[in-house]
């Protein structure tokens, strides 16, 4: 079995730290507020206001190639007029998928590892992180 990780840089380490941050933001976001999931990742991409705003530079062509991979990822099990859910992205990123594109690939094992690391923080009792807030604390 060839694993993402065996190949050849899909992703710069400067370009593979970013996009583990974008990564663990849209665990948290599906965590508490999964309905701003695909407005957390539009703000992720090529072209977000905030960027010129910090005076910060683009992203480049293969990490905006693999926000894009990511937000593709999280809108596939979408459905309308529902939000995704963290448990479908979780299966989703845990599918095996071995003619997948490298960058897919690794894409795919980064959120499944933020998705990972945010279920080892929700609450024992079994209820969703969501469920423990009030709405004033997630719209904040």
């Amino acid at each position: 079995m060839k694993h993402a990780w065996s190949t050849p840089h899909a992703l710069e380490s400067d370009e593979l730290t970013t996009l583990t941050a974008w990564a663990e933001a849209v665990a948290e976001m599906l965590a508490y507020a999964p309905w701003r999931a695909a407005s957390l990742l539009a703000e992720a991409r090529s072209g977000a206001a905030w960027r010129a705003d910090l005076g910060l530079s683009e992203p480049s062509r293969q990490l905006g190639q693999a926000i894009d991979s990511m937000s593709r990822e999280v809108s596939a099990v979408e459905r309308p007029g529902a939000p995704p859910t963290f448990d479908k992205v979780l299966n989703a990123a845990n599918e095996d998928r071995p003619a997948e594109a490298q960058l897919d690939g690794v894409v795919r094992q980064v959120l499944r590892r933020m998705l990972e690391e945010r279920r080892t923080r929700q609450p024992a009792s079994g209820t969703s992180a969501a469920s423990d807030l009030s709405l004033a604390q997630i719209v904040r």
